[in-house]
């Protein structure tokens, strides 16, 4: 498996807390169980506040135990990083680089990450009637 890129995330307990409360979530539950990482609340909590290891250090370890468990979990892992950067409607360069740099670590082409972010862009997308008229 390719390394995850280490990159500075800006807002980091922001990112964070989003991090810990995806992780709450019933399929992700699953899929942590059997990809054997800790899911109790004190594990958690102590890694995102710091105290054990830095939020890029346990989003690279979550993403390889979850892809040692289901490679085919690529485009989600990529979806779900490109929800967060489009979480505050802004997205700048550096977010963009992001991504396409974590999707390629992961093994996916660019022209794959590119279909994925274009296919979050449009369900993201709501146009507005006054714009139109």
């Amino acid at each position: 498996m390719a390394r995850v890129l280490k990159t500075e995330i800006p807002f980091e307990k922001e990112i964070a807390a989003q991090i810990y409360a995806a992780l709450q979530g019933d399929v992700v539950k699953f899929v942590l169980k059997n990809a054997g990482v800790p899911t109790d609340d004190e594990y958690w909590r102590s890694r995102m506040e710091g105290h054990c290891m830095k939020v890029d250090e346990l989003f690279e370890d979550s993403v390889k135990s979850i892809l040692d468990y289901d490679p085919g979990l690529k485009p989600t892992l990529v979806e779900y990083v490109i929800s967060v950067v489009m979480a505050d409607s802004d997205i700048n360069e550096e977010e963009v680089n992001f991504v396409y740099g974590f999707g390629q670590s992961i093994g996916l082409s660019v022209k794959e990450v590119s279909t994925i972010f274009a296919d979050m862009f449009q369900k993201a997308f709501s146009p507005s009637i006054s714009a139109i008229s």
